[in-house]
């Protein structure tokens, strides 16, 4: 945002108030969620198509507060061709005092990933391309020590010339903070978030990479997992009779094993506020009817079905391995890991015993043990050097998963790997996320982050093109 302050005007969208400068004009929503709305727009001042995100309830809370702060930082700090970076941020506040809304600019992408792997069937070409980019970026990242953890088709934007770049980092963390484990989509999530590891390393985008390069060989999703649709429709069929006061709802979901905590997920605790509204209750506990949907992205409790699906591909988890898992509520994941250990096969010993908790310990090794698949009957067809990059990426151990940076190294990709064309960051600092701040005192961090913006400079064969 400039020093000097520009003319804002006001307009409605989907019930939804803009106030944005005069040099964005053309305002049309292109998709909203938890954290925002997207609206595509023109800015005047450039002649480029940009992308529009007015954050929602940016200082509402704590976290809210906190995430607000660290996604503008990380996106002040990406400067590369493959990761989204910040064209220019704004508010319409002339005062600290004022300041409650903030609007990130970007560029506009085409369609999603998600959206090509639907319409079309990928060359090996087209599949080299786009997981080069992706590598490309997440070194860069990586290189920042940040991990993504929500990578996904949905994620990663591609323009007509099949240039690509990776955007959301709402749940991105310095590779040295405590996680969370319900974090990436599950179907691209790797087996360590499901057993809840609190402390895991960058390779969990790698094993997301996987699951992605895998989707587009085979136009198939490699470990589908549960929907969201059958979330909505279990929430509203949840009897009322035994809820308590609405005015506890987060305090009780936030506390509840089948919730994702409010910083990582809030989608679902914004749908059960407005399912209970109108009862003004909520309910202190209880259980989602068992789903017959086998292809979705969200499953109520917990990752039963996506722990199976990769313990078929994978094999299932030694001694070792199991000792990293840190929470109960893993046990509730398993049938997801299995699904990955039909393909990779069961774990080594070693790995079991890094697993902390005994009774995921106890109920992985009483799992029937399957060996790892031959990847080139799975993938039948596909380029041999893709499908040994895919073994080198679908590895349940993640200390011995392929970095981004060797990955780029591979032969897979021998036309397009440069090590003179494949930049590494700058330090990013975050020293911040240490920091136990009020909300005012981040919302006062994020003010002074905005007002002091200076704008990239601008890409000339981008305005001509």
């Amino acid at each position: 945002m400039s020093q000097e302050r520009p003319t804002f005007y006001r307009q409605e969208l989907n019930k939804t108030i803009w106030e944005v400068p005069e040099r964005y004009q053309n305002l049309s929503p292109v998709g909203s969620g938890a954290y925002g709305s997207v609206c595509a727009a023109f800015d005047t001042k450039t002649g480029l198509r940009v992308a529009v995100k007015k954050l929602s309830r940016p200082f509402q809370s704590i976290i809210h507060a906190k995430r607000t702060y660290r996604e503008l930082r990380l996106l002040k700090h990406m400067k590369h061709e493959n990761v989204i970076g910040l064209l220019d941020v704004f508010t319409p506040a002339r005062s600290l005092e004022e300041f409650n809304d903030v609007y990130l600019v970007t560029h506009l992408m085409g369609a999603d990933l998600n959206n090509i792997v639907k319409c079309q069937k990928l060359t090996d070409d087209h599949v080299q391309f786009l997981i080069y980019q992706i590598l490309r970026g997440l070194k860069y990242i990586h290189s920042a020590d940040i991990i993504h953890r929500d990578l996904k088709p949905s994620n990663l934007a591609v323009n007509e010339d099949c240039e690509l770049k990776i955007l959301d980092f709402g749940l991105a963390r310095h590779t040295d903070d405590e996680m969370t484990g319900y974090v990436a989509t599950r179907w691209y999530r790797a087996p360590e978030i499901m057993l809840n590891w609190m402390h895991y390393n960058q390779t969990v985008d790698i094993w997301s990479v996987g699951c992605i390069m895998a989707e587009l060989l085979t136009g198939r999703t490699l470990f589908p997992g549960t929907d969201r649709s059958s979330e909505i429709r279990k929430i509203k069929n949840l009897e009322l009779s035994t809820w308590g006061p609405k005015k506890n709802i987060r305090k009780h979901l936030i506390e509840l094993p089948v919730f994702i905590d409010e910083e990582v997920d809030p989608f679902l605790i914004s749908l059960v506020d407005r399912v209970c509204v109108s009862s003004g209750h909520i309910r202190e506990s209880f259980t989602f009817e068992e789903s017959e949907d086998t292809e979705c992205l969200f499953s109520p409790p917990l990752d039963i079905d996506q722990l199976k699906l990769i313990l078929r591909l994978v094999g299932t988890p030694g001694a070792e391995l199991l000792k990293k898992i840190s929470s109960e509520s893993a046990s509730k994941d398993i049938n997801q890991l299995q699904q990955i250990m039909r393909l990779t096969g069961t774990p080594p010993a070693y790995l079991i015993n890094r697993m902390p908790s005994h009774e995921a310990r106890n109920y992985i090794q009483s799992l029937t043990q399957m060996p790892k698949m031959n990847f080139a009957n799975v993938f039948i067809g596909a380029n041999p050097l893709a499908v040994d990059l895919l073994e080198k990426m679908l590895v349940l151990d993640s200390d011995k998963r392929i970095t981004a940076a060797q990955a780029l190294a591979h032969a897979y990709f021998a036309q397009y790997h440069d090590p003179d064309d494949e930049p590494v960051a700058d330090p990013y600092d975050q020293s911040f996320e240490s920091r136990d701040l009020l909300i005012d005192e981040w919302k006062s961090l994020t003010y002074d982050e905005v007002i002091s913006f200076v704008p990239p400079p601008l890409d000339q064969e981008e305005m001509e093109s």
